[in-house]
């Protein structure tokens, strides 16, 4: 590896550090932006007017909200995770290795269950919280986050890739 691509690897390492030292605040106004703001997301479109926020819900419905924002930042914490970790392992030389190859996949696998389990557990949440009473009625939401299913595939694509060159490598260092 190059002299500039372990400065570039070095200055990556730092920015993730610095996300991580930036995480709990935005992690407190994510917290205080879900209970204080209108859980309901069909506000102006359906003529229905703003929803309740989340700390007026009931027990069961705040925590039914607790656990879709719970889900929602699992999921990033992981991919964060799963990212910070290559970096690393990219700093240190650790490019092509087999390691490389399972964290493209989970972080792979991760970005298609993001799209399909929030679609999923959003609508359900929704619907728990209509028969709950916590919300004034409840309307399907359909939208499918195709950025997320795109880059898991995508990620799919790369992984394949980056086995090949694993392979490359080691013919190279077998045929020297």
């Amino acid at each position: 590896m190059q002299q500039s691509e372990k400065v570039i690897f070095k200055r990556l390492d730092w920015i993730f550090w610095g996300l991580w030292l930036v995480a709990p605040f935005l992690l407190w106004q994510a917290i205080h932006l879900t209970w204080t703001m209108p859980y309901y997301p069909f506000g102006d479109e359906t003529g229905c007017g703003k929803g309740p926020a989340a700390a007026s819900f009931s027990i069961q419905g705040q925590l039914l909200v607790a656990l879709a924002f719970v889900m929602g930042i699992g999921f990033y914490a992981a991919l964060i995770i799963l990212m910070h970790r290559l970096v690393r392992r990219f700093k240190q030389g650790e490019m092509l290795i087999s390691a490389t190859l399972e964290t493209i996949n989970k972080m792979a696998w991760i970005f298609i269950a993001i799209a399909v389990v929030s679609i999923l557990h959003y609508n359900l949440n929704l619907y728990l919280l209509y028969r709950l009473g916590d919300l004034p009625k409840w309307q399907p939401f359909y939208t499918l986050d195709m950025l997320s299913i795109a880059l898991g595939l995508m990620l799919f694509g790369l992984r394949i890739l980056i086995k090949h060159a694993i392979a490359l490598q080691e013919d190279v260092n077998l045929t020297v």
